[in-house]
């Protein structure tokens, strides 16, 4: 079933809709969330989910569907541990039918790859 998700990244106006579907994974998500606010992949992440950790380096981020993490409302992303970009993924609603993942809304501009400005733990 398709989802609508708000993927807001914390302490700025930045935000982005997405339509996934409920069997994506969250290794998956990280893939779909880099791609709509513009990141370049190139650091760690990890997602906090029922006070669980979910990433490379901590619990098997391919073993849990968005519809297993969704059970509660939200969960967290983090990017680049260095620069500490917190996002919060909100489940908005279920859509009808959609084929495919798709952006449906967003506001601005995620700060560069490891740049200072804007540092969400500063």
């Amino acid at each position: 079933m398709p989802l609508l998700l708000r993927i807001t990244l914390d302490h700025t106006l930045v935000w982005r809709e997405v339509v996934v579907q409920d069997n994506l994974n969250l290794a998956n998500l990280h893939l779909v969330i880099q791609q709509a606010m513009g990141w370049e992949d190139r650091h760690l992440y990890c997602f906090e989910v029922n006070g669980q950790r979910y990433g490379p380096d901590d619990l098997d981020d391919q073993s849990i569907t968005l519809k297993r993490a969704f059970k509660t409302n939200p969960i967290n992303y983090i990017y680049d541990f260095g620069d500490w970009w917190e996002h919060t993924v909100t489940l908005i609603e279920t859509v009808p039918k959609m084929a495919e993942t798709l952006v449906v809304a967003g506001q601005g501009q995620c700060p560069a790859e490891d740049s200072e400005i804007g540092r969400a733990h500063v």
